[in-house]
This record gives structure tokens, C-alpha cells and sequence, in this order.
């Protein structure tokens, strides 16, 4: 990571570097100081140090092991996404499905009641519907087949 000027042959670039780089200052993450790197890509200057910098920082993510961990942060909050999406497919399919359920968006179009309460009613009847129902994994298999 890194911030970049280009344009660096524009009248006030000098200032505008020692903006960033006091602003950069303040922010200290992962141990790494972000370096401000000069470029105008026109006549092709900075464009070695850029890489360059860039090649440092995936050393820098590589050896302190924050590289392995946004990778597996990255994967954890995609499946995480794939379970949540898939799960209001389903929960959309059973309020369709279920008189009660669905009645409460009628009422939320309505104004007699408020989505905030709505969604807490709806939740309250399917979180009671689950555990009472007790849903294995092979129940889940089994409506994922329909």
C-alpha cells in the first residue's frame, strides 16, 4: 500500500507531499509506514519506485504473516456472505409460504406496524419454528433438493 502523486511536476506538489505525508503519520497499521512516492506517468518518472514500493509491502505482508491472515479473513468473510445469502433465499421462501409470516408485510406496507417490529415478530415465530422443529443438517439437504 502506498500513496501515490502523480502529477508530481505540477506547481504545489512539494506541499501537497508533505500534506500526505503528515496525515500519514497519524495512521499507523500493520507497522507500516506508507510511503508517499513521486510519479508523472507522461514522462515516466516514479513508475520504478512505485513498483518497487509495492514489491516491499508484499514482502513486508509476506513476512509479519498479515498476508496469510487477510487471506483467511477474505475466505471467512465470503463464505460467511455465501451462508447469508443463501439463508435469506430460504428465509424469503418460508415467509412466502407461510400465511403468518407473510401477513406481516402487508401490514408493514400498510403502516399499521413498523419494519423494526415487523422483522422482530417474524423472527421471534421462525427462531421458535426452528427450535421446536429441532432442523438437522439432513432436513437442510433434503429442502435444498426440491
Amino acid at each position: 500500500k502506498g500513496e501515490h502523486l502523480f502529477k508530481a511536476d505540477l506547481q504545489g506538489a512539494d506541499d501537497l507531499v508533505l500534506s500526505i505525508e503528515s496525515m500519514l503519520q497519524l495512521h499507523h497499521r500493520d507497522q507500516w509506514a506508507i510511503p508517499v512516492v513521486r510519479s508523472e506517468v507522461a514522462n515516466n518518472v516514479g513508475i520504478e519506485d512505485i513498483y518497487g514500493c509495492i514489491q516491499h509491502h508484499f514482502q513486508h505482508l509476506t513476512e509479519t504473516g498479515l498476508l496469510y491472515q487477510h487471506r483467511r479473513q477474505n475466505l471467512r468473510d465470503e463464505l460467511i456472505e455465501r451462508v447469508k445469502g443463501k439463508m435469506v433465499l430460504k428465509l424469503l421462501d418460508v415467509i412466502e409460504r407461510d400465511s403468518r409470516l407473510s401477513s406481516y408485510i402487508s401490514k408493514v406496507e400498510n403502516g399499521e406496524v413498523d419494519y423494526y417490529s415487523a422483522a422482530d415478530e417474524i423472527f421471534k415465530l421462525i427462531g421458535s419454528r426452528l427450535a421446536g422443529e429441532g432442523i438437522s443438517y439432513e432436513d437442510v439437504q433434503k429442502e435444498n433438493r426440491l
